[in-house]
């Protein structure tokens, strides 16, 4: 995702002009140009209307994805003077009364004035089990996510399995597991960065 327009180009052969449409996705035509809106799946149409000589041409249509990246997140929700200053709108800055960076709220697909308590990771004890379960936005591909475990706080550890287990509306469900041992407690936690 970025706010640059981009160039749209195409030629039929009988040398009269293509028309460029959006036919579904988070983007508009401008003065020749595509510009991406927002992040989703984009389908664009090249059209040859044809003329009194020449029949018109076959529409072409293309799709593609556009990803979003915590800079387009930081464009969405804030104002450019906000983004000039990171103590307002960096990864590391806090919106909501809740102290939760703006980095991790990006991760889990939250706006920076959302309250997260809807979305804020869960843990879950089985017979054989620690489950660390958490959704997060699936088109986050600049954020690696990272569990980790302890049992004192002092010491983590990365040992744990983590797999994906559901899939909806644009939204991951993964789970963390920790086989269950005779530790009266466990802690999680959920590490993210760009």
């Amino acid at each position: 995702f970025s706010d640059e327009p981009i160039a749209l180009v195409a030629s039929a052969s009988s040398g009269l002009p293509v028309q460029f449409t959006v036919v579904s996705g988070p983007a508009r035509i401008e003065g020749g140009a595509l510009r991406v809106l927002g992040p989703g799946r984009v389908t664009v149409r090249a059209e040859q209307a044809g003329n009194e000589a020449f029949a018109p041409a076959v529409a072409i249509e293309r799709s593609f994805d556009v990803r979003s990246t915590f800079a387009a997140w930081q464009r969405a929700h804030f104002t450019a003077g906000e983004i000039d200053d990171p103590a307002r709108s960096g990864p590391g800055a806090v919106s909501g009364a809740d102290g939760i960076p703006h980095l991790l709220r990006y991760a889990l697909g939250l706006s920076p004035q959302e309250p997260a308590r809807a979305r804020l990771p869960q843990l879950v004890a089985t017979e054989a089990a620690w489950l660390f379960l958490y959704d997060r936005p699936a088109d986050r591909d600049d954020v690696a996510y990272r569990v980790e475990f302890s049992r004192d706080f002092i010491e983590w550890s990365e040992n744990t399995s983590q797999e994906q287990i559901a899939s909806a509306d644009g939204i991951e469900t993964w789970r963390a597991q920790h086989t269950r041992t005779q530790t009266p407690a466990v802690f999680f936690r959920l590490r993210v960065g760009l």
